[in-house]
């Protein structure tokens, strides 16, 4: 009895380990660049391609705000040059001339994204975009996150410009540190005065906050080139995980996904490790507007499109956006390069293009 009672305690434990590990196979996500980690300790729990560089699009705020926070005050006041103004959008459509406070400038840059907002504090605190990513990449490596680089304040598509999944996990952990960085970051909806406009409602990009019960600080990111991005933080039972995925195609599952996975494998002190993929991160090597004009120059589509001017549309920004020089562009119109255009204008957009780009454009955040 003694024996049989053995036998099927013996095939109970086997079973469970079978069905443990065919789960663990089963698992997977679309992301390439994958770092779950134990915010207290560190400890990385899921990996993939950890020490991979990819460009990492808006989850460059994070370390933009960091950098904000420690060099200026919340009541200082920042004045909008027409630089930042241009940035494309996920922008809030600051103008050139507008004075705003770098407590509405770090909501709109950690809720909306904004592109112009990260341009104005980087020119603010550091004289100009350049001179501010260095002290980013100098504060990066100073927490830890070696093997980062810095060549703007937004993510916005330039060449040499990225992050690890490992390096993105500590700088959240360290930016976790500063409460009024969590303060921001935690926040659903703000309402701001922007400049001279009138009070803005800011929305959370973050939809982690909304979704996942004991989710916390975040932020998202996303272009073309650098696909679906996000770096945030998840607490239970008192277990608090930071998550960092680089080029992803299902973000918000992904994210689920890991979250879950991970606070099973803490509670059991294990750790898990995907599948590298040998050719991922090989994208930082060109910016995204060159590896686009090399689709350009294979494909030849011509194509033709009118394009409707937005209020705070700028000639090179809409140029940028194309991938035009502003100079062709208002040839094309015929403008010239100080000629202001009004909302509503129509402007022809004219050339060689790749087609599924011009349609399928996704903002980016």
């Amino acid at each position: 009895m003694k024996r049989l009672s053995a036998l099927i305690l013996f095939t109970l434990i086997l079973l469970t380990s079978i069905r443990s590990a065919l789960a663990e196979d089963n698992f997977s996500v679309t992301a390439e660049g994958v770092c779950v980690m134990d915010a207290d300790t560190g400890k990385v729990i899921i990996s993939r391609n950890l020490n991979t560089k990819f460009p990492p699009a808006s989850c460059t705020k994070v370390m933009t705000a960091i950098l904000t926070l420690e060099r200026a005050k919340m009541s200082d006041v920042f004045t909008v040059s027409r630089y930042a103004a241009s940035m494309p959008a996920s922008k809030v459509y600051l103008r050139p001339g507008d004075r705003v406070t770098v407590q509405a400038l770090l909501y709109s840059l950690l809720l909306k994204s904004a592109n112009d907002s990260a341009v104005v504090l980087a020119e603010g605190i550091a004289g100009s975009e350049p001179a501010f990513a260095k002290l980013m990449t100098e504060k990066a490596h100073e927490i830890g996150a070696v093997d980062t680089n810095f060549r703007n304040a937004s993510g916005l598509p330039i060449s040499d410009h990225y992050t690890t999944p490992y390096d993105l996990a500590i700088m959240l952990r360290y930016a976790m540190h500063n409460p009024t960085f969590m303060q921001i970051a935690c926040t659903k909806y703000a309402t701001l005065n922007m400049g001279r406009r009138d009070k803005m409602l800011l929305k959370n990009h973050n939809r982690m906050l909304w979704y996942y019960e004991g989710a916390g600080a975040g932020k998202t990111g996303y272009t073309l080139a650098a696909r679906q991005c996000y770096v945030g933080e998840a607490n239970c039972s008192n277990t608090r995980l930071i998550v960092a995925i680089l080029h992803g195609a299902d973000l918000w599952g992904d994210t689920k996904k890991l979250l879950d996975k991970g606070f099973e494998l803490a509670m059991k002190n294990q750790t898990l490790a995907l599948g590298d993929t040998p050719e991922a991160g090989r994208i930082i090597k060109a910016s995204y507007r060159v590896r686009e004009r090399i689709r350009h120059r294979v494909r030849r589509v011509v194509s033709r499109r009118i394009y409707r001017v937005r209020r705070g549309d700028t000639l090179s920004g809409i140029a940028r956006r194309y991938g035009m020089s502003p100079a062709r562009l208002a040839r094309l119109n015929g403008l010239s390069l100080k000629s202001r255009i009004l909302p509503g204008k129509r402007l022809k957009i004219y050339g060689v293009h790749h087609r599924r780009h011009i349609r399928g454009r996704r903002r980016r955040t």
